[in-house]
């Protein structure tokens, strides 16, 4: 490429700049050649020194014309060594105009102006010589500062010319420049230092705020002169000069955006031989956004930026890098990282906008041939399976071509979406890449262009205020009113792939923010005008670094000026906990700077960054719960109890819930908060001694002292959660059984400690007694040694077993017997003699530890059994086997290892040249691979086959047609060879050959696969293949080609296999997803799917079988997909919402009576009475207590009886199905006391539902007649609908999640178990209705919720609104004593009718309030509420 050729290529964003930047003087006017136009200007500016006026002279008489050649003066060569004075230089004419920048520094006196010489042919560099006619300045003259709103649009600028580029093509010197890295750089070149070397760039539109330049230290120059046209081979005008730049600096000049579309930088006073390096280089200020006079005719209609707008959906990235799918929308280094594959994705939600263009840079060697944009109106993945609204090829190189052609290659392109794309309005776009020769896609960034769409039809809504901000104003900025806002991070330095910023505000530590190796670490914070009172600064412990650096300053991107108010120096010191400072002693302004510097590994990461204060914005200083918060618990917090075990886990050190602060600490918590700390710290430290016990004298008192701290803090672990658990116990007697078994663990953990101290002193004994270690007794101390190896695990697990033998549940073996019972007969069907929790635990408490094998076959057989379920949309096994499947990490452990799945490494070879050939065996040279069979197919045909995605474009085959002819699987000795980790050794081509039982055809395909079910890697390296005859002679292949293979990482390409290079291999990998990750997502689509139909046809397009399995595959635990299935939920609850509002609206036009119904003081019942707990404790009260156990026969037979004698129908008289026995006293049986209670309340639902239900069609019916209208209605939705008694497992839901804080018991909390809803014409039917309700119930109605009375009140239900009325109700002709609160919702046709669509979606969204406990995490409440066990009630 010349350096006329425009390219499309962008630069890689420049690292900021820590330098204090030098600025420079602008010009906001080309000079005019007019002599009147001069004379003007003179009487504006009255002041002009000689050195401008001689510049603008020599300019006017330089500039090229048909009249007048150009001009040139004799000059004497700058000494390199001597530094140019600080004097405004006197520039003169060059020699040949040919060269641009025909300006240079000269001696104080100016010289004589030569005779003309011939005009020279005209050339592209004659074009745009223009001299400089600015003034030059150094940076203290400029007081000006660069807007500190200002963003680095380096990669928004494309170079179009050069001139003395030295070697290569200029977008990769380019490239160079733009890296900031010391040693990569453009470097220029002309001996003749009268002659400017430069660069041009085009800005296409976008508006340049400042420049920063910087050289290379050994290549350095002192002069720029930067000038602008609005044509790139137009006339030139300078706008900035630095002459006074020194080795070392970066430079900028403020341009201020008054410049044209072209930008010019020349560099004079080259001070080595003519030669220059750039190695900064770096263009600040703002994107074009479709307007200004800097556009062109081909920029005029261009449309607005909407990046900001626009948001990622979900990407085709890893599991452990999917906060890397949002880097590309930032204004930073980092990189979207897509999943390795033969193409990758990103679907964006582009809420109202319409997209015009969108531009994106790749990385290098990243560029695909193929990119497809496509359009849904849904965003899940599956909905996209359609041919792609718009194609396009770019220009790249693909695998073949190898590195060679790559620095041709542009890394940013500019795809144009038609408009005929948009028909009918789309939200959701998909960008596709396909055909690229990297393993990963890695895009650096993605800008969108477009509009917001005037196609949103008023029917199909998409967008709601709750969910995607106002429609109204959605364009404006941002305005910063000085009210407290969410603070944010705005700029920090390049982070490393799979490392993003994000992984500061998880939890976990281990989670954290890297910054680019090699690179100064920064973090700039707006603090949105909190009052932040400390600080916490906290790194991932590995990374230790000695100084950290806090700053505050008003601009964000300021260079200079920051001040400084806190700076620790001891850093090392405090990688544990981290840094915590007191912020309230400074004045703060409106952002800090986080640096860190003294890198002991040369990387820093950070893990945590916390402000506080008492804002609602900010973190609240947490504290660390003791055991002391969870015995003073008020009631049962699973949460609080998590917290306290994670903290010993080293998972987490606080705990923030808002429960958990509404808890009364005592005040010697602090006290005992430190402590905790402390004695963290201490276990921490014994570890780090124990670690260091291989560098001591084995049996020296040091040696001693560690080893037993060592033993007694590893003792510790198998106790230590016993106590936190305990006090988590559903009744006092469990907690009291688990404290004294505590004990017995503590003792037999010490005694554990002593004997593994003991054990290993006596080995340590045995070795000293063999003296020095010699060639002679070598043998004897590793033998010791060995047996020591093997002896040490074998001890600990036979302890371990019998500590935890002391919590083997004595009926776990019983219920274990009777799950695999179910599972291996009928699945479809669980025994009830044992409840939900008890199953769960018989699998988790005792399967785990003493049946792994038997547990291994029913976990098996039940994911065979949910993958025919998912195959034939049919409900073949119990819904609590599909709960159970995947919960925690069972199904990995259990079911399917991680590799079941996994697809092979597949090459395809054409063997055109071998079909002559006697091929009888072929075998591999391979480094290492995890695969664990080779086996080999041949045909005479390769056929192509679309893509499961018809618009990939890449080349897919379909192998139906192939014929295995050889097969090799490794077993025995080599098998553990291969897997021997701790010894990887290769496999030999002895190891390795595969016999063939067929002739070699035209086309051979080798498959690598059934992976290794103890690994998580599915590689391959293999150096060589060889073809052998029948007699074992070596058959060349010299004709042999690769066609297709899996992508090779890090270049080492299949083709490598067929060569002869000792040094060479094929490294691949095996790309896809495992099973479980298909399952996921497979449900993931199907709910999605169901989901989003539920707005097609109003609900007719999901038929009600389609649902009721949609609810059984959400009983498998998918908390990989819960947030995508919830959006998409949430978004078809806004569509299904439309018609709601609409109505509403109707009413208040209409001031119906239904906005105002309200519960008068006259039928209001007693002010006591708030819940069940007043209606029936008079029953309870004698027989309950809080956290009591009830035992078999004593306390629960009389219950029963006195229960069957008032008339409840008691249908398990035995509490056989709730029944409990305990670990320590297995004779004994008992029931929770909140269990009975629960049972007492809803043996009295079911003996009053009847009642309630006639009562309610009784008075429907009366209504119906009192206003004249048809009764029976004729339409079954115009009725009572009777809900059936609440479930248990919904009850308990409940209580989990809302009512855990009511008085107990907590279940007397739940006042919908019985429940009806009552369907009404319309307001005026529903007004008669419930004037008739409350006179019947008059002094009875304990409370009314009318959603119709405030607008507000439909946001939280999605837009469904209902009047519900709570009743005090009992059956009088059963027993007039026992009364409970019973619902009636009262609602509007229009209303039900879109409600019987939002059940399925409406199920998820709740789900949504859960916590963060092991039952009450909104996936698994998810779970629970859809599987209902029935009889099995969790």
């Amino acid at each position: 490429m010349g350096c006329n050729q425009s390219t499309q290529e962008q630069q890689p964003p420049v690292a900021k700049s820590k330098s204090v930047k030098d600025v420079a003087a602008t010009s906001d006017k080309p000079a005019e050649a007019s002599a009147g136009h001069e004379e003007k200007e003179k009487e504006k500016e009255p002041v002009v020194s000689a050195a401008e006026q001689q510049i603008a002279e020599i300019g006017d008489a330089a500039k090229p014309t048909t009249e007048t050649a150009p001009v040139s003066a004799p000059t004497t060569e700058p000494d390199p060594t001597t530094e140019p004075a600080p004097a405004d230089p006197q520039p003169v004419a060059t020699q040949a105009d040919a060269q641009p920048e025909a300006v240079v520094a000269a001696t104080a006196e100016p010289e004589p102006e030569p005779e003309p010489e011939p005009e020279p042919v005209a050339t592209q560099a004659d074009v745009m010589a223009e001299p400089i006619t600015s003034v030059a300045t150094t940076a203290e003259d400029e007081q000006e500062e660069e807007d500190e709103n200002a963003e680095d649009i380096s990669l928004l600028m494309k170079i179009v010319a050069t001139q003395g580029l030295q070697d290569g093509e200029m977008e990769d010197a380019a490239r160079k420049a733009a890296s900031s890295t010391e040693y990569e750089f453009m470097q220029l070149f002309d001996f003749d230092q009268n002659n400017d070397v430069w660069f041009v760039y085009d800005t296409a539109g976008h508006q340049v705020d400042s420049l920063t330049i910087g050289f290379y230290s050994a290549m350095h120059a002192t002069e720029i002169k930067v000038s602008t046209a609005t044509e790139q081979a137009g006339d030139y005008t300078a706008i900035a000069h630095r002459s006074d730049i020194k080795q070392g600096e970066k430079a900028t000049v403020l341009l201020k955006s008054k410049h044209e579309r072209f930008i010019k930088v020349a560099i004079a006073n080259r001070l080595v031989s003519g030669m220059v390096a750039v190695n900064v280089l770096k263009f600040g200020g703002f994107e074009n956004s479709g307007g200004g006079t800097q556009s062109t005719a081909a920029d005029a209609g261009a449309s607005k930026e909407v990046t900001d707008r626009v948001k990622i959906y979900q990407g085709s990235t890893p599991s452990f890098k999917e906060a890397d799918v949002y880097n590309c929308l930032k204004n930073n280094d980092d990189v979207t990282t897509l999943e390795r594959g033969l193409s990758s994705w990103i679907i964006f939600d582009c809420k109202r906008y319409e997209i015009e263009r969108v531009q994106i840079t790749f990385e290098p060697y990243c560029v695909p041939q193929i990119v497809n944009f496509k359009l849904s109106d849904v965003a899940p993945r599956y909905s996209f399976k359609i041919p792609a609204a718009k194609k396009f090829s770019l220009d790249t190189v693909y695998a073949a071509q190898g590195d060679a052609g790559w620095s041709k290659v542009s890394l940013t392109h500019d795809l144009e979406i038609p408009r005929e794309c948009y028909t009918g309005f789309k939200r959701y776009a998909l960008l596709q890449f396909g055909r690229y020769y990297a393993d990963e896609m890695k895009i650096r960034r993605i800008r969108f262009y477009g509009h917001k769409s005037t196609q949103i039809a008023d029917d199909d809504e998409q967008f709601q205020e709750r969910f995607d901000g106002a429609a109204d104003g959605a364009d404006d900025a941002k305005q910063d009113d000085g009210s407290p806002r969410q603070w944010e991070v705005v700029d920090h330095s390049a982070s490393m792939a799979g490392m993003p910023i994000a992984n500061m505000w998880k939890a976990e530590d281990h989670f954290f923010w890297m910054c680019q190796y090699g690179s100064q670490p920064f973090i700039t914070i707006d603090l949105g005008n909190n009052a932040v009172q400390k600080i916490l600064v906290k790194a991932y412990a590995t990374y230790v670094y000695k100084t950290l650096k806090i700053s505050t300053h008003d601009k964000a991107k300021a260079k200079g000026g920051w001040t400084v108010i806190v700076e620790d120096s001891a850093m090392d010191t405090k990688m544990t906990d981290g840094g915590e400072y007191d912020l309230t002693q400074f004045a703060l302004k409106k952002f800090i700077k986080i640096e860190m510097f003294d890198a002991q590994m040369s990387m820093y990461g950070l893990s945590t960054i916390k402000l506080y204060g008492d804002g609602p914005f900010l973190d609240k200083k947490e504290r660390v719960v003791t055991m002391d918060d969870i015995r003073t618990m008020k009631f049962k917090d699973q949460d609080l109890v998590q917290a306290y075990t994670a903290q010993l886990g080293k998972k987490e050190r606080v705990v923030t819930m808002d429960d958990i602060r509404t808890m009364k600490f005592k005040d010697q918590d602090l006290v005992q908060a430190y402590t905790a700390q402390l004695q963290k710290k201490q276990v921490a430290d014994i570890q780090q001694i124990a670690v260091k016990t291989s560098q001591m004298t084995a049996l020296s008192d040091e040696w001693m002292a560690a080893k037993k701290a060592w033993c007694e803090a590893e003792m510790r672990m198998l106790w230590a959660y016993t106590e936190p658990n305990a006090y988590l116990a559903d009744t006092i007697y469990e907690r009291d059984l688990m404290l004294q078994a505590m004990e017995k663990q503590k003792s037999m953990c010490d005694e554990l400690a002593a004997l593994k101290l003991e054990k290993e002193v006596a080995m340590e004994k045995a070795i000293a007694a063999c003296g020095p270690v010699t060639a002679s007794n070598a043998e004897k101390i590793g033998a010791i040694r060995t047996e020591w190896a093997e002896y040490l695990p074998k001890m600990t697990e036979e302890w371990h077993t019998k500590i935890f033998a002391i919590w083997r549940d004595p009926q776990g073996p019983l219920i274990w017997e009777e799950f695999k019972r179910c599972v291996q007969e009928n699945p479809r069907k669980l025994s009830s003699a044992f409840t939900a929790v008890e199953y769960e635990n018989a699998v988790t408490q005792y399967a785990t530890r003493f049946d792994k094998d038997e547990l291994r076959k029913c976990y098996a057989k039940m994911a065979d059994l949910f993958d025919e379920c998912i195959a034939e949309k049919t409900e073949k096994m119990h819904k609590f086997l599909v709960y159970l499947l995947n919960a925690a990490s069972n199904y990995l452990l259990y079911a399917r290892s991680w590799a079941h799945g996994m697809p092979p490494v597949t090459i395809v070879l054409d063997t055109t040249s071998l079909m002559d050939k006697a091929v009888k065996s072929i075998a591999f040279a391979i480094d290492q691979t995890y695969a664990n069979t080779i086996e080999i197919f041949t045909a005479d045909e390769l056929r192509e086959q679309k893509a499961d995605d018809e618009d990939v474009d890449d080349v897919a085959y379909e192998y139906s047609n192939f014929e295995s002819i050889g097969k090799l699987s490794f077993s025995g000795e080599l098998l553990a060879q291969k897997q021997d980790k701790s010894n990887v050794l290769p496999l030999s081509l002895d190891d390795t050959k595969v016999v063939l039982t067929g002739r070699v055809r035209q086309f051979l395909k080798i498959e690598f696969k059934d992976w290794d079910e103890k690994s998580n890697f599915f590689s391959l390296m293999a150096k060589q293949i060889v073809f052998y005859d029948d007699g074992g002679r070596v058959v060349p292949h010299g004709g042999v080609k690769a066609i297709t293979a899996n992508k090779p990482t890090g270049g080492q390409s299949v083709e490598n296999l067929l060569s002869t290079g000792e040094h060479s291999m094929y490294y691949t990998q095996a790309i896809g997803q495992n099973h479980q990750e298909m399952i996921e997502d497979t449900i993931r689509d199907e709910v999605c799917r169901g989901v989003n139909l539920l707005r097609k046809s109003r609900g007719a397009a999901i038929s009600k079988h389609d649902k009721h399995f949609l609810k059984f595959l959400l009983c498998f635990r998918n908390k990989r997909n819960y947030d995508e299935m919830l959006y998409s939920s949430k978004l078809v609850m806004g569509l299904l919402r439309q018609p709601l509002d609409v109505e509403y609206a109707r009413l208040q036009d209409t001031n119906a009576g239904i906005l105002s119904l309200k519960l008068d003081g006259e039928y209001r019942s007693d002010k006591s009475i708030q819940s069940n707990h007043q209606l029936l404790e008079w029953a309870y009260a004698p027989w309950y207590k809080p956290k009591t156990a009830m035992f078999w026969p004593d306390d629960l037979q009389p219950l029963v009886d006195e229960w069957t004698q008032i008339g409840l129908n008691v249908t398990d008289p035995t509490f056989a199905t709730i029944r409990r026995t305990s670990t320590i006293e297995p004779d004994k049986s008992y029931v929770p006391s909140d269990d009975v209670a629960m049972d007492f309340l809803n043996l009295i639902a079911y003996k009053v539902d009847p009642a309630f239900q006639r009562e309610m069609r009784a008075l429907f019916k009366q209504n119906r007649e009192k206003l004249g209208r048809t009764y029976p209605t004729g339409d079954r939705d115009l009725a009572v609908q009777s809900g059936p008694v609440k479930t248990k497992a919904r009850q308990k839901i409940k209580v989990d999640l809302k009512y855990f804080v009511k008085p107990a018991p907590q279940s007397m909390a739940v006042l919908d178990i019985v429940r009806c809803g009552i369907v009404c014409e319309d307001s005026e039917e529903l007004c008669s209705l419930y004037q008739l309700i409350m006179e019947r119930f008059k002094g009875n109605i304990l409370r009314v919720k009318n959603a119709f009375d405030d607008v507000k009140k439909g946001d939280d239900s999605h837009g469904y609104r209902a009047v519900m009325i709570n009743i005090n109700f009992g059956d009088d002709e059963w027993n007039p004593k026992y009364r409970m609160v019973c619902e009636a919702q009262l609602l509007l046709n229009s209303y039900y009718q879109v409600r019987k669509d939002m059940h399925l979606g409406y199920g998820i969204c709740r789900s949504e309030d859960g916590g963060k406990g092991n039952t009450t995490e909104p996936f698994i409440v998810l779970a629970r509420d859809c599987a209902k066990f029935g009889n099995l009630e969790i």
